[in-house]
Protein backbone atom coordinates (compact mmCIF):
# COMPACT_ATOMS: atom_id res chain seq x y z
CA UNK A 1 0.00 0.00 0.00
CA UNK A 2 3.07 2.83 1.03
CA UNK A 3 4.44 1.58 -2.41
CA UNK A 4 0.80 2.43 -4.43
CA UNK A 5 0.96 5.68 -2.36
CA UNK A 6 4.26 6.29 -3.25
CA UNK A 7 4.11 5.67 -7.01
CA UNK A 8 0.59 7.65 -7.05
CA UNK A 9 2.35 10.98 -5.23
CA UNK A 10 5.23 10.57 -8.35
CA UNK A 11 2.31 10.54 -10.62
CA UNK A 12 0.55 13.44 -9.56
CA UNK A 13 3.93 15.16 -9.26
CA UNK A 14 4.68 14.61 -12.74
CA UNK A 15 1.73 15.74 -14.32
CA UNK A 16 1.73 18.90 -11.97
CA UNK A 17 5.11 19.52 -13.76
CA UNK A 18 3.60 18.58 -16.87
CA UNK A 19 0.34 21.01 -16.59
CA UNK A 20 3.02 23.48 -16.02
CA UNK A 21 5.36 23.09 -18.91
CA UNK A 22 2.14 23.42 -20.96
CA UNK A 23 1.42 27.00 -19.00
CA UNK A 24 4.49 28.14 -19.78
CA UNK A 25 4.01 26.60 -23.56
CA UNK A 26 0.65 28.46 -24.00
CA UNK A 27 2.24 31.45 -23.63
CA UNK A 28 5.45 30.96 -26.16
CA UNK A 29 5.53 30.71 -30.06
CA UNK A 30 3.70 28.23 -31.93
CA UNK A 31 7.29 26.34 -32.26
CA UNK A 32 6.32 24.44 -28.78
CA UNK A 33 3.01 23.00 -30.40
CA UNK A 34 4.93 19.69 -30.38
CA UNK A 35 5.86 20.04 -26.98
CA UNK A 36 2.33 21.06 -26.02
CA UNK A 37 1.00 17.80 -27.56
CA UNK A 38 3.40 15.64 -26.24
CA UNK A 39 3.22 16.32 -22.79
CA UNK A 40 -0.47 16.51 -23.46
CA UNK A 41 0.59 13.31 -24.36
CA UNK A 42 2.30 11.84 -21.17
CA UNK A 43 -0.43 13.31 -19.09
CA UNK A 44 -3.19 11.16 -20.84
CA UNK A 45 -0.51 8.05 -20.70
CA UNK A 46 -0.44 8.99 -16.61
CA UNK A 47 -3.74 8.93 -15.90
CA UNK A 48 -4.02 5.69 -17.54
CA UNK A 49 -1.10 4.17 -15.74
CA UNK A 50 -3.01 5.48 -12.56
CA UNK A 51 -6.40 4.26 -13.53
CA UNK A 52 -4.88 0.43 -14.17
CA UNK A 53 -3.15 0.67 -10.64
CA UNK A 54 -6.58 1.83 -9.13
CA UNK A 55 -8.08 -1.76 -10.92
CA UNK A 56 -5.05 -3.45 -9.88
CA UNK A 57 -5.54 -2.39 -6.36
CA UNK A 58 -9.28 -3.25 -6.03
CA UNK A 59 -7.90 -6.77 -7.95
CA UNK A 60 -5.82 -6.90 -4.81
CA UNK A 61 -8.43 -5.75 -1.93
CA UNK A 62 -10.90 -7.79 -3.53
CA UNK A 63 -8.30 -11.28 -3.11
CA UNK A 64 -7.37 -10.22 0.51
CA UNK A 65 -11.44 -10.45 1.55
CA UNK A 66 -11.69 -13.92 -0.39
CA UNK A 67 -8.68 -14.88 1.81
CA UNK A 68 -9.98 -13.34 5.12
CA UNK A 69 -13.08 -15.61 4.53
CA UNK A 70 -11.62 -18.39 3.38
CA UNK A 71 -9.75 -18.35 6.88
CA UNK A 72 -13.06 -17.64 8.62
CA UNK A 73 -15.08 -20.55 6.58
CA UNK A 74 -12.88 -23.04 6.18
CA UNK A 75 -12.45 -22.82 2.53
CA UNK A 76 -9.24 -23.27 0.38
CA UNK A 77 -7.50 -20.91 -1.82
CA UNK A 78 -8.90 -23.02 -4.64
CA UNK A 79 -11.95 -23.42 -3.27
CA UNK A 80 -11.76 -19.42 -3.68
CA UNK A 81 -10.69 -19.62 -6.72
CA UNK A 82 -12.57 -21.47 -8.79
CA UNK A 83 -15.65 -19.37 -7.35
CA UNK A 84 -14.40 -16.25 -8.53
CA UNK A 85 -13.69 -17.79 -11.54
CA UNK A 86 -17.34 -18.56 -11.95
CA UNK A 87 -17.83 -15.45 -10.92
CA UNK A 88 -15.88 -13.75 -13.87
CA UNK A 89 -12.89 -12.88 -11.51
CA UNK A 90 -9.95 -14.37 -11.10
Amino acid sequence: MVRSISVRSRSNKSIGRYLEALETADTQPAEVDGKTERLQEKIETLREQMRRMAAIREEVEAAARRAAVADRSGLTFDDLASEGHRRGGL
